[in-house]
C-alpha cells in the first residue's frame, strides 16, 4: 500500500490483503426438538431447543445461522441469527411449528435451507392418556398444570403414559414433603431423580427424552418412597406430536 517511517528512523511498508470469497456453505442438518430439561412449563408455552449439525465452507469459514420458525402455517418468519448450533425458544403450547436453518460465512454468503419436520407441543393433563396401579390422591392448586395434581406416597405406586410423538417430557413439583421416582421409558429403566426442595416449586420438567422421528411410545413413573418425604406428584406430560 505504503511505507511509513518508523520510530527508529527505518522505513515500514504497510501491506493489505484483500481475500475474495465466492464459496456458499453447505447447508446446515435439519433441525432437531428436545423439551429442554429441567426447566418450568409456563401456563402457555414450553422451552423447546432446536439444535443442529453446522454447515461447512471452505472459503471464510460459517460464523453463523439463520434459524426461521412458520407458526401455525403462517409462513416462516425472518430469521434470528444463531452463534453455534443450538437455540432455545419458548413455544405456544397448541400452536403448530416448523424451523429452517440456514449457515451463513464470514462475508455473508447463505447456504440452502434445512428443514425440520412439522410439530405441536401438547400438555396432557395427569390424568390424559394415563393407567395407574397403587393408591392415588388428588390434589387442588391454581400452581399446577390444569388446576390439578395426582399424587402418591407409597413405593411401587405407578403412572403409565401412552403417547405418539417425537419428544417427551414429564411435569411434577419441588418441595419438603416430595422424594424421589424411578423412570421406566419402553419398558426400559431410565434413572431415578429426586423431587425434594428446600422450597414448593411448581411444574418442574425434570425428565426428557427426544427421539429423530414420531412413534407410540410409554413412560412409566414409579415412586420410591423416600423415607419422610415420600410424595411424588404426577402433574403433566408434555410432547411434541
Amino acid at each position: 500500500a505504503d511505507e511509513v517511517p518508523a520510530s527508529d528512523g527505518t522505513w515500514t511498508t504497510q501491506v493489505n490483503r484483500i481475500v475474495m470469497d465466492d464459496v456458499v456453505p453447505t447447508a446446515p442438518g435439519a433441525p432437531r426438538q428436545a423439551i429442554v430439561i429441567p426447566s418450568t412449563l409456563g401456563p402457555t408455552s414450553v422451552p423447546v431447543r432446536l439444535s443442529w449439525t453446522a454447515g461447512f465452507d471452505a472459503g471464510s469459514g460459517v460464523e453463523a445461522h439463520r434459524l426461521s420458525p412458520d407458526i401455525d402455517g403462517a409462513g416462516f418468519e425472518s430469521p434470528s441469527i444463531v452463534v453455534g448450533t443450538s437455540a432455545v425458544r419458548p413455544l405456544l403450547l397448541g400452536s403448530t411449528y416448523q424451523f429452517r436453518v440456514a449457515s451463513q460465512d464470514a462475508v455473508g454468503l447463505v447456504s440452502a435451507d434445512s428443514y425440520g419436520p412439522v410439530f405441536t407441543p401438547t400438555v396432557y393433563p395427569q390424568r390424559t392418556r394415563t393407567t395407574s396401579a397403587g393408591t392415588w390422591r388428588t390434589g387442588s392448586s391454581a400452581s399446577y398444570s390444569g388446576g390439578t395434581t395426582r399424587y402418591a406416597t407409597a413405593a411401587g405406586a405407578s403412572a403409565t403414559f401412552s403417547f405418539t410423538g417425537r419428544a417427551v417430557a414429564f411435569t411434577t413439583a419441588k418441595g419438603p414433603t416430595r422424594g424421589r421416582f424411578k423412570v421406566y421409558l419402553d419398558g426400559r429403566y431410565k434413572g431415578t431423580f429426586n423431587t425434594y426442595a428446600s422450597r414448593s416449586r411448581h411444574r418442574q420438567v425434570l425428565y426428557g427424552y427426544a427421539w429423530s422421528s414420531a412413534g407410540a411410545h410409554k413412560l412409566k413413573i414409579v415412586v420410591v418412597g423416600t423415607a419422610g418425604h415420600p410424595r411424588v406428584d404426577v402433574d403433566a406430560f408434555v410432547v411434541l406430536r
